[in-house]
């Protein structure tokens, strides 16, 4: 007799053109993940007779829904089409490297090198703060490269330059470009087929119309960055002996190494914050299922508001982050996580940050904490609340 060992237990899944409908012939594309608790959940309906014999004498099942809330390890690829889906963006990432500005520049260097327009324009609504751009053209070749910015106007853009590589110029031809792909905040819902997979026991169980509901992610010194997908889907198929894969052999996620906080930077309002303890986010779609007379599953997946929320914890230092929550002033907030060998990232911006709150519990010694919950609105000029900014595939 073989016991099913969750060792071997799996998640994997595909993208539906139709909602709760697995494409014909698909490959499934394994999740990385580090829990894979996605079960059908059923209403149950329960008969009120009473009987001279004490006993209830029927329940049936009712309305069907799948839940769960798989948890991940966060790194360069492994969740791309899960963020992608979570905020309601296509599943085909932007290539922002087609869309170039030609322009005449000054630069002076520094560890925060200023570029300033001579000739020429730059779009404000897709240059920003917090985005990497790629710089090309430069008649010193080592001041090409990918940086990040820090700040733009129309006419003075500052990027992180850390390393000295540009040179200082005046009047010089420039290039520049959003580096590698983008996802936005938009009005797509994208469900998946997931199937899990005990392939010590060849028992397969497929879950279909399958909506990433919720995301939620943790930000910490000393840890790996972490988090969950809450999934809220349609229906799910009796267990089997074979898998849904038949377009193939399941494919295989990306060897690559998750996120740490060690490997990253936090930015507010363009400053880099040396004193954050945490940062938990959650982006929830607020997704439904509705019941109709006939079926016990619903016929779609029903988009709801989108709310991007969180807590900022820092030690207290100055009155530049409470004040901004007593005054009502909004902000932006900045995430970079790089991988290991810090060449490849993951870009985070949050556009319009509003804190609604700020504690200050003092402790009986060591330092003060200040906790700020905020959350992620519209932001007018750049018509999002969050991107999401990938250097590689």
């Amino acid at each position: 007799m073989t016991i099913a060992s969750g060792v071997n237990a799996g998640l994997r899944y595909i993208a539906e053109t139709t909602q709760g409908t697995t494409p014909t012939t698909p490959t499934l594309k394994k999740l990385r993940a580090t829990g894979r608790n996605i079960n059908l959940n059923k209403n149950i309906l329960e008969s009120q007779v009473v009987e001279t014999h004490r006993m209830r004498t029927d329940v049936r099942h009712g309305f069907n829904s799948v839940v769960g809330d798989p948890g991940f390890e966060y790194s360069l690829s492994n969740q791309d089409d899960f963020l992608a889906a979570v905020l309601g963006h296509s599943q085909t990432w932007v290539d922002e490297s087609s869309d170039q500005d030609s322009v005449t520049v000054t630069i002076v260097a520094g560890a925060t090198a200023s570029i300033t327009l001579g000739s020429g324009t730059w779009d404000l609504t897709k240059y920003y703060g917090g985005l990497s751009v790629t710089l090309s053209g430069l008649s010193n070749a080592g001041s090409n490269g990918t940086y990040y910015v820090t700040s733009v106007s129309s006419t003075v853009m500052t990027v992180a330059d850390p390393g000295g590589d540009i040179a200082s110029v005046t009047g010089d031809s420039l290039t520049i470009e959003i580096a590698g792909d983008t996802i936005k905040c938009g009005t797509t819902l994208t469900t998946f087929s997931i199937e899990r997979a005990f392939t010590d026991i060849a028992q397969f169980q497929l879950f279909r119309g399958c909506s990433i509901d919720q995301m939620s992610l943790s930000v910490s010194p000393e840890a790996i960055v972490g988090g969950n997908f809450n999934v809220l889907g349609m229906s799910a198929a009796p267990l089997a002996g074979t898998t849904a894969s038949t377009g193939g052999t399941p494919t295989e996620p990306t060897a690559r190494q998750p996120f740490s906080a060690f490997d990253g930077a936090l930015y507010e309002n363009g400053t880099l914050i040396a004193v954050v303890t945490s940062l938990d986010l959650s982006i929830a779609n607020n997704n439904r299922l509705e019941g109709v007379v006939g079926s016990k599953t619903s016929p779609a997946v029903f988009h709801g508001q989108l709310r991007i929320t969180g807590t900022l914890t820092a030690f207290f230092e100055n009155a530049t982050y409470l004040n901004k929550f007593i005054n009502e002033t909004s902000s932006e907030l900045w995430m970079r996580f790089f991988d290991i060998g810090g060449t490849n990232y993951h870009n985070w911006v949050l556009h319009n940050v509003k804190y609604n709150g700020g504690t200050i519990d003092p402790p009986t010694d060591g330092p003060v904490p200040l906790v700020m919950p905020f959350e992620a609105l519209y932001d007018s000029s750049t018509t999002n609340a969050l991107t999401i900014q990938r250097s590689v595939a």
